[in-house]
């Protein structure tokens, strides 16, 4: 998916539906932030990288692996890597990192 920060701004706190075979029933994540990312010293594809990160609950915790993510009637296909975010006690953040 070849998409800028701006196209995932108006989804900011809004669920996202995980769907997968291996899930009885989709998961909620919450798309909190977008951050930009800097690589140092290192050439990206993309002009301004960036990560978008999702928070789900902690009873139900997603592999790292490229997940069908559904809002609003748009699909996602995207990478979500688990990560320690300490600013979130209550919840797994994941991120998906556009380079």
């Amino acid at each position: 998916m070849d998409v800028e920060k701006n196209f995932f701004e108006p989804f900011v706190g809004k669920a996202f539906d995980v769907v997968a075979d291996d899930l009885d029933e989709p998961l909620k994540l919450e798309l909190f932030k977008l951050d930009e990312v800097t690589f140092s010293g290192l050439a990206t594809a993309r002009k301004e990288p960036f990560s978008a990160l999702f928070k789900g609950p902690r009873d139900r915790i997603l592999n790292s692996k490229i997940h069908k993510l559904v809002c609003e009637g748009t699909h996602f296909e995207l990478m979500l890597q688990v990560i320690i975010y300490p600013e979130i006690s209550d919840g797994v953040v994941y991120e998906a990192i556009f380079n």
